[in-house]
């Protein structure tokens, strides 16, 4: 706030005028002042623009009551460790310039810091700037500290003129206006805090986010990982097929040197054809679950071709593992409103996980004729839709089902696992709207059952 009074003189002129005024003031009509001032803080309080014009304009009040020529409102800074003058009145521009903060060395912030007013300070003030005082005809300096909870934040550093002795209404009336702005001033400092410490955590969730797509890339490359075998052996298969017809045409053509009949043509090229297809789309299905799934938007989702062409992806190599995958329970009403690629994902997390604990159990001693079992349910209940994932494998110990969706924690062996399947999982329910919860026994079996809203 720039002060009023431009030089020296101006405000010499400017005391002669308030001491004559001051002079005619009765006792009475400073009570009345004192009362109205009070009553216009109380409206700026109750109708604030904002706490930092609040302060201004209450710090702008005090000068209404005739005895007080000019002032500074100083807060304590806490990064620099000073007092810092925020606003002022009446103050020329020169002399501004020489009080615009304290460091703790200086006389000033050493007698803040003490707590307690002070109405006669000019003899303390280093010589420069009292001398400057005195040119304004200024015989009377005060400091009041602004405390608030045992704290210093700030102070009124105030030029007053008539009397050097001042009355005990008028310090009476300086400690009010002291009181409200400490706590004005405490209530701006912990909105800036608040204000921070929600702009920092909105930039902690952004980076959580980057980070959350960073860790459902990994898990995806660690199940393509898995995958890569069983892949391998798919695609092998139809390969086989599509080399086997094209040798028996060749060889059929080379040993009968005749026109072959077309029936037979026919069947064969159908055959090389729907391999080909068969090819095609296990590439295609390897593909989209491995791309960045980021900007995929949400969309009808139907439960049965979700597990369709999941299974799509595993079924020789858990055919190849002995494990036997169960879904005839699946409802085919059954519809969600989801990322069906975060879908096949989550599915193909606990398939796998599954997958983990029946081969572990068959590995144990005794278990030579154990057989190894999935079952994929899925049903619509009212407004939801149920689907679980059970399996008869090793179980998960009480005292772990409540960290599983804790990152990096892990049941598994050693080197079996990240421990970052499951809390992926549930995130990515929890941002369908869905819930994740585990039942398990040890040594008998676990079900994952995943709520979402159906449609």
């Amino acid at each position: 706030m720039k002060s009023d009074v431009k030089s020296i003189d101006e405000l010499v002129r400017e005391n002669a005028r308030l001491k004559k005024e001051i002079g005619r003031i009765t006792v009475e009509s400073r009570k009345e002042k004192f009362l109205a001032i009070e009553q216009d803080i109380n409206l700026i309080t109750s109708f604030s623009s904002g706490l930092e014009n609040t302060i201004r304009d209450i710090f702008l009040k005090l000068f209404r009551v005739g005895f007080i020529l000019a002032g500074g409102l100083y807060r304590f800074n806490e990064e620099s460790q000073r007092l810092e003058l925020v606003c002022h009145y009446n103050l020329p521009d020169d002399f501004v310039q020489k009080v615009q903060w304290y460091d703790p060395f200086a006389p000033e912030f050493r007698m803040v810091s003490r707590g307690e007013p002070q109405y006669d300070i000019l003899s303390k003030i280093p010589g420069r700037v009292r001398r400057d005082i005195e040119a304004m005809d200024i015989s009377t300096v005060s400091l009041i500290p602004l405390v608030h909870d045992d704290r210093i934040i700030g102070s009124l550093n105030l030029l007053l003129i008539g009397p050097d002795q001042v009355t005990p209404e008028d310090k009476t009336f300086i400690e009010t206006i002291a009181w409200r702005l400490a706590r004005i001033i405490n209530l701006d400092e912990t909105q800036k805090k608040l204000n921070k410490t929600v702009r920092e955590l909105n930039a902690t969730i952004e980076d959580l986010k980057i980070k959350q797509q960073m860790l459902i890339q990994k898990s995806k490359m660690e199940s393509l990982g898995e995958l890569s075998a069983g892949m391998a052996h798919e695609i092998n298969q139809p390969l086989v097929i599509i080399s086997l017809s094209i040798e028996n045409i060749l060889q059929k053509i080379l040993t009968e040197k005749k026109s072959l009949p077309a029936s037979y043509v026919e069947k064969k090229i159908e055959s090389i054809l729907l391999n080909i297809s068969r090819i095609q789309q296990i590439i295609d299905n390897m593909r989209i679950f491995a791309r960045d799934q980021s900007s995929i938007i949400f969309e009808k989702v139907n439960i049965c071709d979700l597990v369709s062409k999941t299974l799509e992806m595993v079924n020789v190599q858990f055919e190849a593992d002995g494990v036997t995958i169960v879904c005839n329970n699946l409802d085919e009403r059954a519809n969600v409103i989801g990322n069906i690629y975060k879908l096949e994902q989550v599915l193909l997390n606990l398939l796998s996980n599954s997958r983990y604990a029946v081969m572990e159990k068959s590995n144990r001693p005794g278990n030579s004729g154990f057989q190894k079992r999935i079952e994929i349910k899925a049903r619509r209940s009212g407004n939801d839709l149920i689907m679980d994932v059970y399996d008869n494998g090793i179980g998960i110990a009480e005292e772990h089902l409540e960290r599983l969706f804790t990152p990096f924690f892990t049941t598994k062996r050693e080197g079996a696992g990240t421990g970052l399947g499951l809390p992926i999982v549930y995130g990515i329910i929890k941002e369908m709207n869905g819930s994740i919860t585990v039942t398990s026994k040890l040594n008998e079996y676990t079900n994952v059952r995943i709520v979402l809203p159906a449609v």
